[in-house]
């Protein structure tokens, strides 16, 4: 018996493109072959902003995604994991997988998830959520792929 596992390319998930091939809202923009995220919050609110690539084909039953992350304090998080879509490319639901909130600062950490493809999911988006609870925050990921 031969088992044929299909390997998504992830475009651009080292960001040497800046943000194309990616769905920003928020402030997210690219330097240094990175995506980034600068967020000032005075109020008490969690602010938050999500970064996704383009949606595509979802072949695997499986998917492993993994990320580079950091960020400069601990008020700030990221979270990474994907969003699903059906076969008419209308969005189903956002799956944060795993983060690093809590985690070491001012360092780079490596982030890996795996997720269950939805049964009536067609395409999928590696996404991150950063943001913060309040004060300033800088976020940086780099290197998201799908194994």
């Amino acid at each position: 018996m031969t088992t044929l596992i299909l390997m998504l390319l992830l475009i651009n998930g080292n960001f040497s493109d800046g943000l194309n091939h990616w769905d920003a809202n928020g402030a997210w923009f690219a330097a240094r072959g990175e995506a980034r995220l600068q967020v000032n919050n005075p109020n008490e609110n969690t602010v938050g902003a999500l970064l996704c690539s383009e949606p595509q084909a979802a072949t695997n039953a499986v998917m492993h995604g993994t990320a580079s992350v950091w960020q400069n304090n601990q008020n700030g998080y990221v979270f990474t994991g994907a969003r699903w879509y059906d076969q008419t490319g209308a969005r189903l639901y956002d799956e944060m997988a795993v983060n690093n909130e809590g985690g070491a600062v001012k360092q780079w950490k490596q982030l890996e998830f795996t997720v269950n493809r939805p049964a009536n999911a067609a395409q999928v988006s590696f996404c991150f959520y950063a943001g913060i609870y309040k004060g300033a925050s800088k976020v940086r990921v780099d290197n998201a792929a799908w194994r």
